[in-house]
């Protein structure tokens, strides 16, 4: 799915500032792409976490209820927070 994202002018009228493109990736769950409409075309993939940590205890088959961003019971907390604490932000 692509969403167009707007910005009023002040003279009223309406510009274009950012698309995302939304992906429901396989190993890291949903996901959105936002690239710039204006030079110099920057983009921003924005990753959502506690998805990937869903899709992470699944494979380990770990008990777990998510209710969206959040968790609500896992069998095996202290390996959720190991899995919390692998993320790390990496800047290119």
């Amino acid at each position: 799915m692509i969403a167009r994202i707007c910005g009023l002018r002040s003279d009223g009228s309406f510009t274009t500032t950012s698309d995302n493109l939304y992906v429901n990736d396989g190993g890291w769950g949903l996901m959105f792409v936002r690239i710039c409409t204006y030079f110099p075309l920057s983009a921003r993939v924005c990753l959502n976490q506690h998805h990937w940590l869903a899709n992470r205890m699944r494979e380990e088959k770990i008990d777990f209820r998510q209710c969206s961003n959040a968790f609500l019971k896992c069998s095996d907390p202290k390996r959720l927070q190991e899995m919390a604490n692998s993320l790390r932000q990496k800047i290119c």
